[in-house]
């Protein structure tokens, strides 16, 4: 059976219409997730957004769609159901789609809506009995991923299928994880100073859009399986200007004072650049982990080139920290 008639046949398990999907439209295929958009298949003929990923990952979405979404005070997306597939380790999960404009962090508006929007998670998340319902996104999780990071870097660094130049690539990404191991308790302090909340994890422009329709515009994020309870600098960090082709950071605007302040107001300008530094580094780390583990396989190309952008990353973070 087609994956395209996977998402249908689970669609119609939920029960909630007699109505198929009228078409199936791919949005993303990637390794550990895809996502389809079920055009006309919703209450009322709306789109249905169906993603099938692996199971520990959509039941973190599933609890905070089931659980934590519905008593924030900010408006999110349409939640239709989670059917968990017999065999294997996937599952799918079935939200409304966002069809708002795409974000971009070159638009002041956007990241002052950013920062009011992340002002309003991070205050009413920590005031939310939630953490034992949500993995950990703290300072000790990222750290675990820089010694992933070391130990797959040193793995495969000496792969006869790599160049000098990608070679070069990689021992640099190891100097910046050696760097941030000495610096750790640094991390860690500065974590402190921040209330441990409810974070998105993945603040990206590729997982949000802006809603125009009313008199105010309204963020609506989406993909919340890197979600977590931990440091709400993971969702601060900032893109490097100019902004390139591909932006990978939410950049929620830090001179917003009247959301910032109220979020953070034990945190100046200085110290929220630093937390967002360090937001920058633990998703580069989380990332490097991941993709170095493919470093090895026939297909290293594309890890190898994603290399090149969280040496990028690393090296912007550690400036701004003034570990460079």
């Amino acid at each position: 059976m087609a994956i395209e008639d996977l998402a249908a046949t689970a669609w119609s398990q939920l029960q909630l219409t007699r109505i198929g999907a009228e078409r199936i439209q791919v949005l993303k295929k990637g390794s550990r997730s895809t996502v389809y958009r079920l055009e006309g298949a919703g209450p009322g003929g709306v789109p249905v957004i169906a993603k099938r990923s692996r199971r520990a990952q959509a039941l973190i979405e599933r609890v905070l769609y089931e659980q934590v979404l519905r008593a924030l005070p900010m408006a999110s997306l349409a939640y239709y159901g989670f059917v968990d597939e017999p065999i294997g380790e996937l599952a799918w999960l079935f939200i409304g789609c966002a069809d708002g404009q795409p974000y971009s962090a070159a638009i002041r508006e956007h990241t002052e809506l950013g920062a009011r929007w992340l002002s309003l998670l991070h205050t009413a998340g920590a005031a939310m009995a939630i953490a034992a319902r949500l993995p950990d996104r703290g300072p000790g999780y990222y750290r675990e991923h820089l010694a992933s990071a070391q130990r797959n870097l040193r793995l495969h660094l000496g792969n006869p299928a790599f160049t000098d130049a990608d070679v070069a690539v990689l021992e640099t990404i190891l100097k910046q994880c050696e760097v941030l191991a000495c610096h750790w308790g640094e991390v860690e302090r500065q974590c402190e100073e921040m209330p441990r909340t409810l974070v998105h994890g993945d603040f990206a422009p590729k997982n949000m859009r802006v809603r125009s329709e009313q008199a105010d515009p309204v963020l609506e994020p989406f993909d919340w399986g890197s979600a977590g309870w931990g440091t709400p600098a993971l969702d601060l960090a900032q893109a490097a200007l100019p902004l390139g082709a591909r932006n990978d950071w939410g950049s929620p605007d830090l001179d917003y004072r009247a959301a910032m302040c109220d979020a953070y107001p034990r945190l100046d300008r200085q110290d929220l650049e630093f937390c967002a530094a360090l937001g920058k580094a633990f998703r580069c780390l989380y990332c490097v982990a991941r993709e170095s583990e493919y470093l090895g396989e026939p297909w290293f190309e594309k890890p190898l080139l994603n290399m090149r952008i969280y040496r990028s990353g690393l090296t912007q973070a550690l400036q701004v920290a003034g570990w460079a």
